[in-house]
């Protein structure tokens, strides 16, 4: 049993999905003590105005479809597994150029149009207005995040998991005090994007301390910045198109559901529905270093054409998945009616069903996780974005209808809760169909591909092991 507990350890997957694992720990930890210092401080219906603003902006991210996040992250493992600088130092550069001009597009949009739009929708400019400083601090965001992905193209993962760590504490302390000072969406806000501005330094000082480190010498952000205006990607634009439609499709699956709940029940069920969300999106971050690993040892593997062993990993993977979501997401279920009042106050108690109801999407989420980086390395988008759009033509517009019908006719008293649970259930609907219908995308092509390189599919091992 030790020996075998030995050579799990020496695997570099498992051990750097420890060193993951780690700092997700510590910053769902982090995370979670700010949540209940914001929810407490704000109420539902303050932070229900957030959560607005917050679902607002990433409507009008959906305009954004040069993929760049997916997409450089797969071609950038590509890159570095072939020990190509010169195509990494391009893939940065185009990557960064690309989102400066559409960040700055997209804030011009929102203040321009997006605020007129959200004085209509929700009878206040103040949506808008959140909206804007909001989108200043996504545009950092972003660029934090390219240099994350680079990091973890080289599969940098202690480095990353630090980094995660330190950012949510950031975060959590800038929420924290601005809760404290001004307990209102317009103060967290603000802390939203001073936090963004540090954590870029941050990120920015770390990488050009430890770029050189490593098998793989990652490009210098000068030799970055001079390739701005010259760079050129001309076979990127499809792949990355193909990759922008598949991501905000999966962010219509959410955002869809959160503006129909605010139109039918108001900002206090989208702080029921926020709280809910939230709770499960923490959660799931026990298992989420698995998939930010995924996302380097797919396209590596697939890139060595090891079949064989992607296919017993993927096995193992949504086993173990399966089984371990199941658990947690039951004992999060069974947990809320008995945590949520103490910790949260007799406000929040009407959330609580919402978030029973979310638990299923928690399952769906952990299981499905695995087919994003398969599909995309495969350059199976057509088919993962056909598996979404037909899981809103399933799902979305009879959702949609029967939640706004249910809300309406239900009593002064319960519809808010009733229009909370509705959303819930709607998203957890989306999900589900979406996932059955990628598994038929994704796994029989690599199982094809396993069985005919194996040799022999009788004699296909079947271990668990991701290479």
């Amino acid at each position: 049993m030790i020996e075998r507990l030995r050579r799990l350890l020496a695997r570099r997957f498992v051990r750097d999905t420890m060193a993951l694992q780690v700092g997700k720990l510590g910053a769902t930890i982090l995370s979670f003590i700010s949540s209940l210092v914001v929810w407490r401080l704000l109420g539902p219906e303050r932070y229900g105005v957030f959560g607005l603003a917050v679902s607002f902006l990433a409507l009008w991210h959906l305009l954004d479809l040069s993929g760049l996040g997916s997409s450089t992250a797969s071609l950038l493992g590509t890159a570095i597994g072939a020990q190509d600088a010169d195509q990494a130092r391009d893939l940065c550069a185009f990557h960064l150029r690309t989102l400066l001009l559409i960040d700055l597009a997209l804030i011009l949009l929102i203040a321009l149009v997006g605020k007129p739009a959200a004085g209509w929708m929700h009878g206040s400019p103040q949506i808008g207005d959140l909206a804007v400083w909001l989108a200043l601090a996504a545009a950092a965001d972003r660029i934090y995040a390219l240099i994350i992905t680079a990091l973890q193209a080289r599969r940098s993962m202690i480095v990353v998991s630090a980094l995660g760590m330190i950012n949510q504490l950031v975060l959590s302390a800038a929420a924290i005090i601005a809760a404290l000072i001004d307990p209102r969406p317009e103060a967290l806000t603000v802390a939203r994007l001073i936090y963004s501005v540090l954590t870029l330094g941050m990120a920015i000082g770390v990488y050009a301390a430890v770029r050189r480190r490593g098998d793989f010498v990652l490009p210098a952000i000068a030799d970055v910045l001079r390739r701005l205006p010259s760079v050129s990607r001309p076979g990127y634009w499809r792949y990355g198109f193909a990759n922008a439609i598949d991501k905000n499709l999966a962010d219509v699956f959410i955002q869809i559901p959160v503006q129909i709940v605010g139109v039918v029940g108001g900002e206090r069920a989208v702080g029921y529905l926020n709280l809910a969300m939230t709770g499960i999106l923490n959660v799931g971050i026990l298992t989420s270093a698995i998939f930010e690993n995924l996302k380097a040892v797919v396209p590596q593997a697939i890139g060595r054409k090891d079949y064989a062993a992607l296919w017993r990993g993927m096995r193992g993977a949504l086993i173990s998945l399966a089984v371990g979501g199941g658990v947690v997401y039951a004992a999060l279920a069974l947990a809320a009616p008995v945590a949520v009042p103490p910790l949260l106050g007799d406000e929040w108690i009407a959330a609580i069903p919402a978030l029973i109801a979310l638990t299923p999407f928690g399952v769906i989420s952990a299981v499905a996780g695995v087919f994003g980086p398969l599909y995309r390395a495969l350059f199976l988008m057509r088919g993962a974005i056909f598996a979404k759009l037909g899981a809103l033509l399933i799902v979305l517009l009879p959702g949609g209808a029967l939640l706004a019908l249910v809300a309406s006719t239900a009593s002064a008293d319960t519809a808010t809760q009733t229009a909370a649970v509705g959303g819930a259930l709607l998203i957890d609907c989306l999900f589900a169909v979406q996932a059955i219908l990628t598994a038929r995308v994704a796994l029989p092509p690599l199982r094809r591909l396993a069985f005919s390189t194996s040799g022999d599919s009788h004699h296909v091992r079947p271990e668990t092991s991701i290479p």
